[in-house]
């Protein structure tokens, strides 16, 4: 019983993001877990059927807030509602790769955590203080699409467009 209990607080996720870095021989290394970011907005989107693209960005920054270095992943994931799993492209830095997972919690916990990446190369060994910041991103609009929902807001039937204000 008590096994039991012990085996479920070490699977259970932390209550905050958890980051770790180090110096590698060649780089600046962060491991992170981002569960505690997953919500139930997240999965319940995630078991549309639609495809969800997920941005996990890493940014390590001085302490005056210049960018250091950094690391993105991206996950393009759709669920199958056939056969009950989630099947994602995901692209990182080592490439492009495919992957099924048996289901969405899988997935998330998989994707939330990020083990001895490369972010950044040696930093000196001195007494700055550096920050690293995650976010998740989902769905995001790339400026392309942004600029194409602009013009189409722009449009209207009688060419007055869409702000009541004309502004």
């Amino acid at each position: 019983m008590i096994l039991a209990f012990v085996a479920a607080i070490l699977m259970s996720p932390p209550s905050e993001p958890t980051f770790w870095i180090e110096r590698g021989e060649r780089a600046v290394l962060a491991s992170a877990d981002l569960r505690p970011l997953i919500d139930a907005d997240l999965r319940r989107r995630l078991t549309s059927g639609l495809t969800t693209t997920l941005v996990l960005t890493l940014q390590l920054r001085d302490g005056k807030n210049a960018l250091v270095g950094g690391t993105i992943r991206v996950a393009r994931a759709r669920y199958d509602l056939w056969h009950e799993q989630v099947s994602v492209v995901l692209d990182g830095p080592e490439g492009s790769q495919t992957e099924t997972y048996a289901s969405v919690n899988l997935f998330l916990s998989a994707f939330a955590r990020v083990r001895s990446s490369a972010i950044a190369p040696l930093v000196p060994r001195d007494d700055r203080l550096y920050q690293l910041q995650a976010s998740l991103e989902v769905n995001p609009l790339s400026d392309a699409q942004l600029a194409r929902m602009r013009r189409w807001l722009a449009q209207s039937p009688d060419g007055t467009g869409l702000d009541p204000l004309n502004g």
